[in-house]
């Protein structure tokens, strides 16, 4: 923090893990440098913090924990996005008088659905969302947690009155779906905003097969090898 800036909000993101893609590091620059310009006051200043595990609901609270300011923006480190993402979210969240408001990204498998859900009356649980209006503001019950903007009051409403951490598990969700569960209990309303878009990255194996599957049709010499006896 420098001295004489108020915090506003914390960008936190889960680092913990083993590889974390380049596009992301690019991403959280470009983001960090168009927030210093066009988000934050000269006289504010966003907290930038880090996870230091890899298990998500550990990673999540841990940012809640070292976190400042009013709000808390979590994004996860296989994402990449635009720089003024958060500076849109801030401005849904604002205009809305929200106090949870998320992006769009969809899964890395096939078919590729949002990560998104609505409340299945039904079910007595979450059901995904296969599609919806793009362009709008829409109102969800959960969604991932990579793309997740939080007042900082809605994380102290569940650890004064429920008694538990924000992303502590409650079976059989995930860590997101927990906090949304919790969400729902306390009667905090769920808001996506379609015109931001994160976008998941993929690292997958080449195998021989993806490389026979190539070369079919193309007229290439072959190396003669000499096997080795």
């Amino acid at each position: 923090m420098i001295y004489g800036r108020k915090v506003i909000g914390t960008v936190g993101y889960l680092a913990g893990v083993p590889m974390v893609h380049t596009e992301f590091v690019n991403a959280l620059s470009k983001m960090v440098a168009y927030n210093e310009r066009y988000t934050q006051l000269p006289t504010e200043e966003i907290k930038y913090v880090s996870s230091t595990v890899s298990y998500h609901v550990a990673a999540r609270n841990e940012i809640i924990d070292k976190s400042e300011g009013d709000w808390i923006f979590q994004i996860d480190c296989d994402l990449t996005f635009e720089p003024d993402d958060l500076n849109r979210l801030l401005r849904t969240m604002n205009e809305g008088d929200f106090d949870v408001v998320c992006g769009v990204y969809y899964t890395k498998g096939h078919p590729h659905l949002p990560v998104l859900y609505r409340w299945s009356e039904e079910k007595d649980g979450f059901d995904r969302i296969a599609d919806f209006e793009d362009g709008k503001v829409l109102k969800v019950a959960g969604a991932g947690g990579g793309c997740l903007l939080v007042k900082r009051s809605v994380f102290e409403r569940i650890e004064n009155e429920l008694g538990e951490s924000p992303f502590e598990i409650r079976v059989p969700y995930s860590e997101d779906l927990s906090f949304f569960h919790k969400c729902r209990e306390l009667g905090i309303e769920v808001w996506c905003d379609t015109r931001v878009k994160f976008r998941h990255l993929r690292t997958v194996e080449t195998t021989a097969e993806d490389h026979q599957s190539g070369i079919e049709g193309l007229e290439m010499d072959s190396l003669e090898a000499v096997a080795m006896e």
